[in-house]
């Protein structure tokens, strides 16, 4: 067994390091077919690798007996993420088993310390917007009555529910509605048959989803722009 120590300081606790043990010999023929040549190659000498901490403990050991980083069994690769200060110690024994059954032999060890990886940026904060404009309109006995059907959305223009959209007439006074499952609500007010048409204007959005965003307001069908609406007596 051979034993290889490295040292880190608390400023090298949390970066990754890793160990690659490259042992020398060649492939060997485990499963001769005879005049069909050979099915399955070993690498003679086989080596196993383990990591151990300050304090004695096996953080890791090498995997290649579970098929990850082999490279035809010549080599074997440790990982792990450093958490105390000290001095570490890198493992080599012979496998015991078969082909080899404790053969030993010579190897060469390149060990890497880098950084941390960066990790990516924040997704941007949620909005909401409104995503369509529809005149729904309807003549009354008397009169008729001005309505806006209305849809929020949102960033990724999933319909948003809950939400309570506030606009206002042109003479001032305002309307709300709190939209449905589909996204969706409406708001109106009566007027007189002499009316031919009104603009309606949203001013607000409020939903538990993220913040209004009216500069992505808009209007597949294009009789709005998102927020300004002519309502047109039927």
């Amino acid at each position: 067994m051979s034993s290889t120590p490295f040292t880190l300081t608390a400023a090298d606790l949390g970066t990754p390091i890793a160990v690659t043990i490259t042992l020398d010999g060649a492939p060997i023929c485990t499963l001769d077919l005879g005049p069909l040549g050979c099915l399955l190659y070993e690498w003679s000498p086989d080596l196993d690798a383990q990591l151990f901490d300050p304090n004695g403990f096996a953080i890791t050991a090498s995997t290649c007996a579970a098929g990850s980083e082999c490279s035809v069994g010549r080599q074997e690769t440790l990982h792990a993420i450093p958490t105390l200060p000290g001095t570490y110690t890198i493992r080599v024994a012979p496998y015991a088993g078969d082909p080899n059954l404790g053969k030993g032999g010579s190897f060469s060890i390149d060990l890497f310390h880098g950084p941390v990886g960066t990790l990516p940026p924040p997704p941007p904060p949620s909005t909401v917007h409104v995503g369509d404009l529809d005149d729904t309109s309807a003549l009354l006995a008397a009169g008729w009555r001005a309505q806006v059907r209305i849809l929020v959305e949102d960033q990724d223009q999933a319909v948003v529910a809950g939400a309570i959209v506030t606009g206002k007439w042109p003479n001032g006074t305002t309307g709300t509605c709190t939209t449905s499952a589909s996204g969706r609500c409406k708001i109106g007010r009566k007027l007189a048959r002499s009316k031919l048409s009104i603009v309606f204007t949203v001013t607000k959005v409020t939903s538990a989803v993220g913040a209004y965003k009216p500069a992505d307001n808009h209007d597949p069908d294009g009789d709005s722009n998102g927020t300004k609406i002519t309502l047109v007596k039927p």
